[in-house]
């Protein structure tokens, strides 16, 4: 059953993911630069299925009632380069291999892994952050 909250405007409306292990799938993969100049790849994430997730009540509270965690949004960004591990390990979960040309974006759109979420603080609010992937399945 879908819970439909009016939430007063003073109480935070998104609360983010509890830690733990989702099966995701990359709805978009996108190649950038960061401030600095880094490259980045950006995967936007689908939640496909993990851990029930609490629902809030109107004054932003966890209630006894869980809902699925299905149809969630992740994003992760992983700063590029010969060296990153953070790279090797999504390119590995998602099945991306370099080619003689290297790889590109797009070869992660469509494909799914686990990622393993945890929270974090950003400007005192919580938020998720993948710490990492592996394989789908495993």
């Amino acid at each position: 059953m879908a819970h439909v909250s009016t939430v007063p405007s003073n109480v935070k409306k998104f609360f983010p993911l509890t830690e733990g292990k989702y099966n995701v799938e990359v709805a978009q993969a996108t190649l950038g630069k960061s401030p600095k100049g880094n490259v980045t790849l950006k995967l936007d994430l689908n939640v496909l299925d993990g851990p029930d997730q609490p629902i809030y009540n109107d004054v932003g509270e966890a209630t006894d009632e869980t809902t699925s965690c299905a149809g969630r949004k992740l994003a992760t960004t992983i700063w590029i380069d010969e060296t990153s591990s953070a790279q090797a390990n999504a390119m590995e979960a998602f099945g991306v291999k370099a080619g003689p040309n290297g790889w590109d974006s797009e070869e992660f759109v469509g494909k799914e892994a686990v990622a393993l979420v945890k929270v974090r603080l950003y400007d005192d609010e919580p938020v998720n952050n993948v710490k990492k992937f592996a394989a789908a399945g495993a």
